[in-house]
């Protein structure tokens, strides 16, 4: 419930602010040190020109990334080409294993693409025959004789092999509105790294599922190497600083590649860093076959330097969205608000004529009932955006697509509406990653709009 409520907050904190806005953060290439360029120095300058308030745990989160930072680069740091790290697991299956064991892949589980699995991906291929034994152990098809795999998630942790020399990544968890996507945000802007990548954990999951299909649409391979290896060596070569934000794991189809996947990136010599609201071993709790999802749990804890910053109970977005909320948040139970908030879509879409729409992205279509094309103004009820089979995918295109989105009738939600609730974290996630202007009607306020059992 605590968890539930706390998203909830951090939602209506982003829902609230008019647009989302981060400081500009620049890399000084003068001739100074690097202490002087480094996210520590940033943040002090910021502090001293009064754009952010001191905060001792942010400071200590600080200094894991800063040094990270001196490592990279007083080591010169720099993976070798994928191509050229040898992995066992590239070695070609032959014959019958193989054939069976991409007829088992592609038989799977026809899960993914609903309420319950947010990242919106469809027909996920979830059979872990003839997957690494690591990973097929407790499989709901081929569990016989495993053991328990529970245990071996210790073990599994110990079989992924870093380059030497290869820094420790960083991975931070903590309360909402903290800091730690600032902080990684200012990480990442003062690295002179010429091939980095910052996403959203969500938008990079949907991109290696669409790689992935890509290649399985072409029944392309190379020499033999798994799919997941090809793309893996694909994102190497675009970027081998990785900066996840809001790492999460809710898709059962996400949850069975993850540990292959970062034991890959990993053992290829890629710098993890990733901010999360739950610590590793809260990662994907109570979901579908989670003992499977163990190992790379392990994994995480044995690769990266986990720190908590759940000590700060500062929600730094919700004071600086509270001015904000007056303009964007409206109540439904007062007529006078009901006016206002239909005045403002009138003003904000110049009056035009609004129609319906309809998105297509990773093969799907995503229905937008009133949009203003003239001014990307789009408006939704809340059941028509959450009340369905809606996922991450559909959101991250309407986000793309709309700088400003209304939401109409937000119902009060207790424990019965999960779903909903689920789906409604996720959406205001992703628009405010995408950094749109949401404007919302519902019928209460933010921190009273989930009701606790009782309550």
């Amino acid at each position: 419930r605590e968890v539930v409520m706390r998203v909830l907050l951090q939602g209506s904190s982003s829902l609230a602010r008019a647009v989302r806005s981060r400081p500009a953060l620049r890399f000084s290439g003068s001739a100074g040190s690097r202490s002087e360029a480094g996210p520590v120095a940033q943040y002090e300058r910021m502090v001293a020109a009064r754009e952010l308030e001191d905060d001792v745990h942010q400071r200590a989160a600080l200094g894991k990334l800063e040094a990270l930072f001196h490592i990279i680069l007083d080591s010169g740091y720099a993976p070798p080409p994928p191509a050229q790290v040898q992995d066992p697991r590239d070695s070609p299956k032959s014959g019958m294993v193989e054939t069976v064991a991409e007829w088992a892949r592609g038989f799977g589980l026809a899960l993914g693409g609903g309420s319950e699995h947010p990242s919106g991906v469809g027909g996920a291929q979830v059979s872990t025959f003839g997957a690494p034994k690591e990973e097929s152990q407790g499989s709901i098809f081929f569990s016989w004789g495993s053991g328990d795999s529970a245990s071996s998630a210790s073990a599994a942790g110990d079989l992924c092999r870093p380059p030497p020399g290869a820094p420790q990544g960083v991975y931070l968890y903590g309360g909402v509105g903290s800091g730690k996507t600032f902080m990684m945000d200012l990480f990442y802007s003062c690295i002179p790294v010429e091939k980095k990548r910052r996403v959203h954990f969500n938008s990079f999951m949907l991109d290696v599922h669409s790689r992935l299909h890509q290649l399985r649409a072409r029944e392309a391979r190379q020499d033999g190497i798994e799919p997941l290896e090809v793309v893996v060596r694909e994102l190497l070569e675009e970027a081998w600083l990785i900066c996840f934000d809001e790492f999460q794991v809710t898709d059962i189809a996400d949850a069975m590649i993850l540990k292959t996947l970062f034991t890959s990136l990993l053992e290829k010599g890629a710098v993890v860093i990733a901010t999360s609201n739950r610590p590793p071993e809260d990662l994907y709790k109570n979901g579908i076959q989670r003992d499977l999802f163990l190992p790379f749990i392990h994994l995480l804890e044995s690769n990266l330097l986990v720190h908590s910053i759940a000590a700060s109970s500062t929600d730094y977005r919700l004071l600086k969205g509270a001015d904000a909320a007056e303009d964007t948040y409206f109540d439904s139970q007062d007529v006078e608000q009901r006016e206002c908030f239909d005045a403002l879509f009138q003003r904000l879409s110049k009056s035009s004529q609004t129609q319906a729409l309809t998105l297509r992205t990773q093969g799907r279509e995503v229905q937008i009932p009133r949009a203003s094309l003239s001014t990307r103004v789009a408006r939704f009820s809340f059941l028509e955006l959450c009340g369905k089979a809606v996922g991450a995918a559909d959101y991250i295109a309407i986000g793309s697509a709309f700088p400003t989105v209304f939401i109409e009738d937000i119902p009060r939600l207790t424990l019965k509406d999960l779903n909903q609730i689920r789906r409604f974290i996720v959406l205001i996630d992703t628009l405010y990653e995408a950094g749109v202007k949401v404007i919302c009607l519902a019928a209460a306020k933010p921190h009273v709009l989930f009701v606790p059992p009782g309550g």
